[in-house]
């Protein structure tokens, strides 16, 4: 028998973020809540050892959440795509666990998409309201250079957003 299929499946790509985890999860569903969009967390942790995936288990009793844990084929993009292949939303958004991506924000992202007025939408640190002034400045310069590599291949502005 098949899950019901929300709305909205938030991923979280995660790795030592015992920490974030309590905090980050309440403010999704939260957000979520208050904007009427049916929604879950899909926590794809990569075997943390500091205990992450047992902190979003413990948060599964209170909130629509699903924890993958795994220990072979790990990595960022892996887990991303692990974390598409495990939902069965209409939409999936891929965030950070570290706050580093504004909650706030979800609503704005994924309305547009579930009225069918858009196909996609692109959180940037490069738009009004977007922000990299707390980076490093190796971040700043990584960031700086994707771009200008990417010139003439898109007009996006911050070509390594999500």
């Amino acid at each position: 028998m098949s899950k019901k299929s929300k709305e909205l499946s938030v991923i979280l790509p995660t790795f030592n973020e015992v920490e974030n985890i309590p905090v980050i999860i309440p403010q999704i569903m939260n957000t979520l809540a208050a904007a009427h969009i049916d929604g879950e967390v899909i926590v794809v942790d990569d075997n943390s050892p500091d205990a992450t995936a047992e902190a979003a288990k413990r948060l599964s009793q209170h909130y629509p959440v699903e924890v993958i844990v795994r220990t072979q084929d790990r990595g960022l993009s892996r887990a991303v795509l692990a974390g598409f292949e495990h939902s069965e939303a209409t939409v999936c958004v891929v965030m950070d666990a570290d706050g580093s991506h504004p909650v706030s924000a979800l609503p704005e992202m994924v309305l547009p998409i579930l009225k069918d007025e858009v196909d996609c939408t692109v959180g940037s640190r490069n738009v009004s309201g977007g922000d990299s002034t707390h980076w490093p400045w190796y971040r700043k310069v990584i960031s700086k250079s994707a771009s200008v590599l990417t010139m003439g291949l898109t007009s996006m502005s911050d070509p390594t957003s999500g």
